[in-house]
């Protein structure tokens, strides 16, 4: 009897320029909502950041549950970034080039409500992104050596 082999579980990649961020491909499936809550947990948590750590998973999980509810690729790209210290950008894109959903452009701009989400076609045409920004109340950490 052969055992079935299971793919390996993929890893994130962390944003090599800029910003700190992280980010991973896949699949499209109800299971990928885990990943997303994980990977939300792990880079908050690495940026000092666990008093918001659930609520980014809640809105990962959120986001991932839509990505497979609504879209049609067979992968999606979770991202988890931190573009200014007070801010978090949660992401999930997916590649599916013949659907895109309703609303377009967000009502509000992410930097002027922090609780806003938006959901935008990509400007080559093959994918969408659903997002939500998030305020971030901790501090940074500390680099070493410092007290």
């Amino acid at each position: 009897m052969t055992v079935p082999r299971s793919r390996p579980r993929p890893r994130p990649r962390p944003r090599m320029k800029g910003y700190p961020g992280y980010r991973l491909t896949a699949d499209h499936a109800p299971e990928t909502a885990e990943e997303a809550r994980r990977l939300a947990r792990v880079a908050l948590a690495m940026w000092g950041l666990d008093n918001e750590a659930e609520t980014a998973a809640l809105v990962m999980s959120e986001l991932v549950a839509n990505a497979v509810r609504h879209a049609h690729g067979p992968r999606i790209r979770l991202t988890v970034n931190r573009p200014a210290l007070d801010r978090v950008y949660l992401a999930v894109t997916d590649r599916s080039p013949d659907r895109h959903p309703a609303l377009l452009t967000p009502r509000r701009t992410p930097s002027a409500d922090a609780g806003s989400s938006s959901s935008t076609p990509s400007p080559t045409g093959g994918a969408s992104t659903s997002s939500a920004p998030a305020p971030a109340t901790s501090p940074p950490p500390k680099a070493c050596g410092q007290s």
